[in-house]
Order: structure tokens, then C-alpha cells, then sequence
């Protein structure tokens, strides 16, 4: 036996004695840790990715700073409403509604809003739209947030929210229905494009 063959036959059985076993021990142990750390993604992904209440904000309008509590804090006409969606959860929303707006074939807009926290945090922006849009404003809250029952949020839940609140509009009898638009911030955008 020459000194290349002794050579190559201890290279080849710590390779296939101790390299192999390790990197095949060590790709299952990986492996294994992946598919723990994916699973826990997917059962917790509404959690991770909803928050009705974060840190020091409110979940309900009326425990917002002054100003954000109502929009009768600030003299505009408007409407509450509790939807009822077709799985049963109601949901609550603010109609800021111009007098005479469907002899006045005022727009109205489907403002859902973004994560973490309220509609009444979200005023400031409605009430923009409101005056200088010159549009009604339906605002709503998603299941799990704000006055809107308390059931965790789920996107399933964010459609259903979505599809009651364009049948609700669309059927208000002081609201033109053909002058209808959806408008969503953040979260709120994947509410209005569904």
C-alpha cells in the first residue's frame, strides 16, 4: 500500500466516519428548529400582526385625549352606527355626514383605518376629508378594536368588517350610493382593497 492510497483511505473514513454523521446531525437539529419556528408563525400571526390596544393607547373612543373622543367635539353632524356582519359580530362605525348630501350627490368615503388604536384617533384625517373634500365619511372600526365587539381579529374577520360596512353605506338612505369610494391607511388599505 503506497502512502497516497493510506492517505486517501483516512480521509475518506473521517469524512464518512465523523463529517457526514455531524452534518447530517446537525441539518436535522436546523431543520427541525425551522419548522418549530414557522408552525409558532402561523399559529400566531393574528397576534403578531393585529393590536387593537398597544402600550398607552386606548382601545375605545371615549378613553382618547379630548378632541379624539367623538366627532361632536368638534360640531360635525354625524351618525353612530353598530354593522352587524354576516357571521353575527357587530362592528362600530361614524357616518360624518354632510346635510343634504345625497340631494347634493356628495361622495362618501369607506375610511378604514390602521393599526393599533381607534377611530377617534383617526379624526384629525377624517375631519380633513370631511371639510376639504367636501365628502361624507364612514368610519370604521374592525372587529376587536375600538366599540366593535370584542372578538380577536383575524383577516377573514377584517373582510367580513369590510363587506358589511359597503352594503351598510350603500343601502343608507341619506348617502348616495353610486358615489361611493374605499380609502385605508396602513392596514387599513388591504381593508379597502379587498
Amino acid at each position: 500500500m503506497t502512502e497516497e492510497t493510506a492517505e486517501a483511505i483516512v480521509s475518506r473514513s473521517i469524512v464518512s466516519g465523523w463529517i457526514i454523521p455531524f452534518l447530517w446531525r446537525f441539518g436535522t437539529v436546523v431543520g427541525g428548529l425551522l419548522t418549530v419556528a414557522v408552525g409558532l408563525l402561523y399559529v400566531k400571526q393574528d397576534s403578531l400582526l393585529y393590536f387593537p390596544a398597544i402600550g398607552e393607547v386606548p382601545r375605545r373612543p371615549g378613553q382618547n385625549p379630548r378632541g379624539y373622543r367623538s366627532p361632536a367635539e368638534h360640531q360635525i353632524p354625524y351618525e353612530t352606527h353598530m354593522i352587524r356582519c354576516s357571521d353575527g359580530v357587530s362592528i362600530h362605525s361614524w357616518l360624518l355626514l354632510h346635510p343634504h348630501s345625497l340631494e347634493k350627490k356628495v361622495p362618501t368615503l369607506l375610511f378604514f383605518h390602521g393599526n393599533a388604536g381607534n377611530i377617534g384617533l383617526r379624526l384629525p384625517n377624517a375631519l380633513q376629508m370631511f371639510q376639504y373634500l367636501e365628502a361624507n365619511v364612514l368610519m370604521v372600526e374592525y372587529r376587536g378594536y375600538g366599540d366593535s365587539d370584542d372578538c380577536t381579529p383575524s383577516e377573514a374577520g377584517l373582510k367580513l368588517d369590510a363587506e358589511a360596512a359597503l352594503q351598510f353605506i350603500r343601502t343608507h338612505t341619506k348617502v348616495d350610493p353610486n358615489r361611493i369610494f374605499a380609502f385605508g391607511r396602513s392596514l387599513g388599505g388591504a381593508v379597502a382593497f379587498h
